[in-house]
C-alpha cells in the first residue's frame, strides 16, 4: 500500500486564541441582535427589556401609532446601519490580522472603511435625534410638537475618538505597507 505524503506545514498555525474567538463571537452577536432588538423595540416597546432607545423612551413609544413607530424604526435604523457596517469592516480587519496580513492593501482598506463608517455614524446620530423627535411628536397638536437638538452625547464623542484612532492607524498601516513593498523590491 503506497504511503501518503505528509503535507502539513512545518510550523503549524497555532489554534486561534480565546481573545480572537471572544471578539468574533461578540461581533457576530451584535450584528445579529442589534437589528432584531431595534425591530422588537418599535413593534412592542412595552415588552422590550431594559431602557430601550433612550431618545425614543421619552416620547412613550408604547402609546404611538403605527406611522410613528415605522418612522422611529426607519430613523434609528439609519445610525444602526452605519455602526453595523463599521463592525463588519472591523470583523474583516481582525480576521486579516489573525491571518497575518498586517500590511496588505485589504487591511488598510478595511481600516479606512471602518473609520469612514464611524464618521458616518456620528453624522447620522447628530441628525437622527432631531428627526426622531419630530417624527414621534408630529401627531400632536401644533404647539406641542418637539424639535430636540443634542450635542455632547458621550457615545458620539467616543465614536469620534475611535474613528480618529482608526484613521491614524490606517495611515500607519499604509506607510508600513509602502515600506514593506520597497523592501521587497530591494531584496
Amino acid at each position: 500500500m503506497p504511503e501518503t505524503p505528509d503535507i502539513r506545514p512545518e510550523n503549524p498555525r497555532p489554534a486561534r486564541d480565546s481573545l480572537y474567538r471572544w471578539t468574533m463571537g461578540a461581533i457576530w452577536f451584535l450584528l445579529v441582535t442589534m437589528p432584531l432588538a431595534n425591530l422588537w423595540f418599535w413593534i412592542d416597546p412595552a415588552s422590550f427589556p431594559g431602557p430601550g432607545i433612550a431618545e425614543a423612551r421619552q416620547y412613550a413609544p408604547e402609546t404611538l401609532g403605527a406611522p410613528q413607530r415605522i418612522a422611529g424604526f426607519l430613523i434609528t435604523s439609519l445610525s444602526l446601519a452605519a455602526i453595523l457596517s463599521a463592525m463588519w469592516h472591523i470583523k474583516h480587519l481582525i480576521q486579516a490580522f489573525e491571518a497575518g496580513l498586517f500590511f496588505a492593501e485589504e487591511t488598510v482598506s478595511r481600516t479606512n472603511r471602518a473609520a469612514r463608517m464611524l464618521f458616518l455614524y456620528i453624522g447620522v446620530a447628530l441628525i437622527s435625534q432631531p428627526m426622531l423627535s419630530v417624527a414621534l411628536t408630529f401627531h400632536k397638536a401644533p404647539g406641542t410638537r418637539e424639535l430636540t437638538l443634542t450635542i455632547g452625547d458621550s457615545g458620539e464623542w467616543v465614536g469620534l475618538l475611535v474613528a480618529l484612532v482608526l484613521l491614524f492607524f490606517a495611515r500607519a498601516l499604509e506607510a508600513a505597507r509602502r515600506q514593506s513593498d520597497e523592501l521587497a523590491e530591494i531584496i
